[in-house]
């Protein structure tokens, strides 16, 4: 009984000794368990039971990491149990036995031989001695194609982490300059090829016409590839053949994955609205009888600081906002654009000062648009302060008005007018309020002026003037007279179309090559864009080496052309140039680029959101044949 007692002492200090928050406590407590006896145990065996993981276990687990470095190969295991018996192969009579018995140069060799089953099948190429194994699809359009690669982004979050060997971060043996679609690497394996990136020798070395690519849910046996996919098309104009017939010649040799020249965007797409607008203002100042012709500063062009006869100490200071984004001030005369709202913005020196705002917000990802005025005016605190508002109709342009004005003094008066403008059928407009007063003023010095339009607006003009009248007899500006200024801006408006879209389509630089659908449509397509991108993209298509303004390539955009300005969550592998720490954070690098969009977006399982993916498109592979 006492050397049980001791084999019980010493069994608790071994589990004590070895317990750690891991699933091996299991086995520790086992073969504690296995050391006493039941009856010394209080016939309490269930004490040393593995636990099972509960809750709390689960509570504590943290998000999955990066995928870490491969470790060495283990002995070898032991030899596994038969497998099943495979088909029965021809008879010694079948002409075609001898061919069907050794390796083929490519799947569609192997298919032409009278091979119909899809699954692994081992190469030989031509002067090679080792042959190796690829995945054939022989169903799909005649059959023939050979899986050469997968996509597989292993942390979505990740931007060029360890696992993203498309985007070079594992490291190509060449110069970066050289990325995985153009070197002889390889890496993974075909079973593997929804669990991990694959790359085939068959990428570099199988001469093909033709691509095709099937997106199947992460971690989907080979065996249920076919009946899981979520995507499945091909392209059939043989444009491999004038790229060197392999995806690392035309990426290589052709259209190397490097970085390019920025868009050149200096032309205003709001100019012919610009220069109607601009048009009017003879007229303008003829309605606003004495209209003060106020000095421009020849200095900083952001500001008027005096304007003669005292109109201000320093004034209209002009700032645009876009949704949450801080304020952003102007300079007098410069074009300004936000590429992922759809946001134009120009402004003119002339009497009156004009400044305009273009804003598409395609898709109604940005619920609200604001313009600023701030001024020191020379009133110092006398005379009147008024306010007016208001809208008008013509025809179907409807533009409403806040306006502030500063008068009664022997200086200048001041009357600062903005305005909404919208049009449902020429522009496509989707305003649903008007526009409000979201800061304003009650005294004649220190003016912080401030008017937005909210409700997820889209095709939309916002602007802001600044009219003036002389100091003889004190003269005012009253609403008859906005009204009748704002009735010619309208009248300047009311013909033209939409102001265009901001094109940074760069066809030319990449191949683009029209596609056949096995699985999806081009409606199942577009419904898997982010809303902020879906009018600049074009289903139907695989686009090769996608070029955004800024130059940055991506590798593969699956399913559409783009002529996004920024591409990041419609194209595959956004490829960094010169790793380093600023390059790893940006968007756009790792296998799935920018697909998880934004942290305060939430897409669900099916449906993607403002910039992010859906959650199915972020948690599968894609993989590219070719024949």
């Amino acid at each position: 009984m006492k050397l049980q007692c001791r084999l019980l002492l010493l069994c608790l200090l071994y589990v004590t000794s070895q317990i750690r928050v891991t699933s091996s406590i299991g086995t520790d407590l086992g073969e504690c368990a296995c050391m006493c006896s039941d009856d010394v145990m209080g016939n309490s065996p269930a004490l040393f039971s593995a636990p099972e993981h509960g809750r709390f276990y689960e509570s504590i687990r943290g998000v999955k990491g990066d995928l870490g470095p491969y470790g060495s190969f283990g002995p070898p295991g032991p030899p596994g149990p038969p497998g099943v018996a495979g088909t029965r192969g021809r008879t010694a009579d079948d002409p075609f036995k001898e061919q069907s018995d050794k390796p083929h140069v490519s799947c569609l060799a192997t298919r032409e031989s009278g091979v119909t089953q899809s699954g692994v099948y081992e190469l030989l190429l031509t002067g090679e001695r080792a042959p190796f194994q690829v995945y054939c699809d022989m169903n799909t359009a005649g059959g023939g194609w050979t899986l050469v690669a997968s996509v597989h982004e292993n942390n979505i979050n990740g931007k060029c982490t360890v696992g993203d060997n498309w985007s070079g971060i594992e490291g190509p043996l060449e110069p970066q300059t050289s990325s995985a679609w153009a070197n002889v690497q390889t890496f993974g394996h075909p079973e593997g090829a929804t669990s991990a990136d694959y790359k085939s020798p068959a990428y570099f070395n199988t001469l093909a016409t033709d691509i095709m690519v099937m997106q199947v849910p992460n971690d989907t046996p080979m065996s249920s590839w076919d009946s899981e996919k979520l995507l499945q098309f091909y392209s059939n104009n043989h444009f491999l053949r004038n790229y060197g017939g392999t995806l690392q010649a035309l990426f290589g040799k052709h259209y190397p994955l490097k970085q390019l020249p920025r868009t050149d965007l200096n032309e205003g797409n709001l100019s012919p609205m610009q220069t109607a607008v601009r048009n009017t203002s003879a007229a303008v100042r003829a309605v606003v009888t004495n209209f003060h012709m106020y000095t421009y500063d020849a200095t900083t062009y952001d500001q008027i600081t005096d304007g003669g006869t005292d109109m201000y100490d320093d004034g209209n200071q002009v700032y645009y906002k876009i949704g949450e984004q801080p304020p952003h001030k102007i300079v007098y005369g410069r074009n300004y654009r936000d590429l992922a709202s759809g946001v134009q913005i120009t402004s003119y020196m002339d009497h009156p000062f004009m400044m305009l705002m273009w804003g598409a917000n395609p898709g109604g990802t940005v619920p609200s648009f604001s313009i600023k005025v701030t001024s020191g005016t020379g009133a110092d605190g006398a005379g009147n302060a008024r306010s007016f508002s208001g809208s008008l109709t013509s025809s179907n342009l409807t533009c409403s008005y806040q306006a502030y004005v500063v008068s009664g003094l022997s200086d200048p008066s001041i009357g600062e007018v903005y305005f909404l403008c919208s049009n449902p059928v020429t522009w496509g407009s989707v305003v649903t309020s008007q526009l409000r007063r979201s800061a304003w003023s009650s005294t004649t010095d220190h003016l912080n002026n401030a008017v937005s339009v909210e409700g997820n607006p889209q095709n939309f003009l916002m602007g802001y003037t600044l009219l003036s009248r002389n100091n003889l007899q004190r003269n005012s500006i009253d609403s008859i007279k906005i009204e009748a200024v704002l009735r010619l801006i309208m009248q300047a408006l009311l013909p033209l179309p939409p102001v265009a879209d901001i094109n940074c389509a760069r066809f030319n630089e990449s191949v683009i090559v029209p596609v056949h659908y096995v699985k999806g449509n081009n409606n199942v397509i577009m419904n898997k864009i982010p809303l902020s991108v879906r009018n600049q993209v074009e289903p139907g298509y695989i686009h090769l080496r996608a070029v955004d303004v800024n130059g940055d390539t991506y590798a593969m955009c699956p399913g559409v052309r783009t002529s996004a300005c920024d591409s990041q969550s419609v194209c595959l592998v956004g490829i960094p140039h010169g790793f380093n720490s600023t390059i790893q954070q940006r968007k756009n690098c790792g296998d799935f680029a920018g697909w998880a969009g934004s942290l305060s977006e939430h897409p669900t399982a099916t449906l993607p959101s403002k910039t992010a993916r859906s959650l199915n498109d972020q948690k599968s592979s894609f993989l590219i044949f070719t024949r």
